[in-house]
């Protein structure tokens, strides 16, 4: 989903022991307490690899961390710089990494199943392993919700209580804006001085809209597109037709309006038609394909915080499920809890 890891094999031992402080940190502020659960979680590379060792850091009896082959190397290298941060966070004799199959074996085990990369899809055979207190943690807001990584009706039929996270609650919404400012700056954009449109109908530009006029940007109407610096595309995770023939920004007459302007893609989804965006004179960034439904960065291009702040309060919202269903709360007073005392966040009515 993002750029290559940062944490490649060996670790660098100085950003792991910054990492383990800011997990430290986190655990301090937020409470967050795993004690008595079994987590399966993904063992992963760069800061993703983080999550399992903050699970056994917040006190879980043990984590299963399934570890895949990706673009960013096979599932070996994923186990290995998990475990090298295990091993720096002080808690190896608690991570175990397997590969994904092997780890989805043992679900059975797991009081608090993550959404993350190495563990999905959450379908309804790992769903059926489950025991009677487990609960899902969302990594996600719910309306970010995609159907094939997560079969709800399942988890529903199962009485497995799963929330999304509430980001701002949770206090992650905010860095969206800084991952905007970082790309535009990495498109040659200064964004102070520039006229920026944004592009897209979701919270991301409730967040990235006053901080980029904070930081001295002109904010365009997504309509106007003259002397555009630089239009950024936030459609997410609902692909939109954009800078394509046809779509709403066609790239002849996004050059013609705003000579050399800058595409700078926060997600897949909005549609980008590369050839012709080069052939018109206008750059794009990332000059790749992103896929649909994705960011073309995660937050883990910010470095260790932002995800372990995410991912330690999805642990916490599904700490506070698990541990309601074993005194005997429904899935519905489980969910009732963990949005009351911890950032948990509902599906919209009629979701799943």
């Amino acid at each position: 989903m993002s750029s290559p890891s940062p944490l490649r094999e060996p670790p660098d031992p100085p950003l792991l022991a910054r990492a383990r402080r800011l997990a430290r940190r986190l655990l301090e502020e937020t409470g967050l307490d795993l004690r008595g659960l079994v987590v399966l979680t993904e063992a992963a590379t760069g800061p993703f690899a983080l999550t399992a060792p903050l699970a056994a850091l917040a006190g879980a009896e043990r984590v299963i961390a399934a570890a895949a082959d990706t673009p960013y190397g096979p599932w070996t290298v994923a186990a290995a710089e998990t475990l090298a941060a295990a091993r720096a966070f002080g808690v190896a004799d608690r991570v175990v990494a397997l590969p994904r199959g092997e780890a989805r074996s043992r679900a059975g085990e797991a009081d608090v199943v993550t959404n993350l990369g190495a563990v999905r899809p959450i379908d309804a055979a790992l769903v059926s392993a489950l025991g009677p207190g487990a609960a899902v943690a969302l990594m996600w807001e719910t309306w970010e919700y995609r159907t094939g990584e997560l079969d709800l009706g399942a988890c529903r039929a199962r009485g497995v209580p799963v929330l999304g996270t509430d980001e701002g609650r949770a206090g992650v919404f905010p860095w969206v804006a800084s991952l905007a400012l970082k790309q535009l700056w990495q498109a040659g954009v200064a964004v102070r001085g520039s006229r920026i449109a944004l592009v897209g109908d979701n919270p991301f530009q409730d967040e990235i809209a006053p901080r980029l006029a904070a930081e001295g940007a002109e904010i365009a109407l997504e309509a106007d597109v003259d002397d555009l610096d630089a239009l950024l595309l936030l459609d997410y995770p609902e692909a939109r037709d954009r800078v394509v023939e046809g779509g709403s920004h066609p790239p002849a007459v996004l050059a013609a309006a705003s000579p050399g302007a800058v595409i700078v893609r926060y997600t897949g989804s909005s549609r980008v038609d590369l050839a012709a965006c080069r052939g018109a004179g206008l750059a794009v960034w990332p000059e790749r394909e992103v896929p649909e439904g994705r960011m073309a960065e995660t937050l883990a291009a910010l470095g260790p915080a932002p995800v372990l702040r995410l991912h330690g309060a999805g642990l916490q919202v599904a700490a506070a499920l698990s541990r309601a269903r074993r005194r005997g709360a429904t899935p519905e007073e489980a969910e009732t809890e963990a949005v009351r005392i911890a950032p948990g966040q509902r599906f919209p009515e009629g979701v799943g």
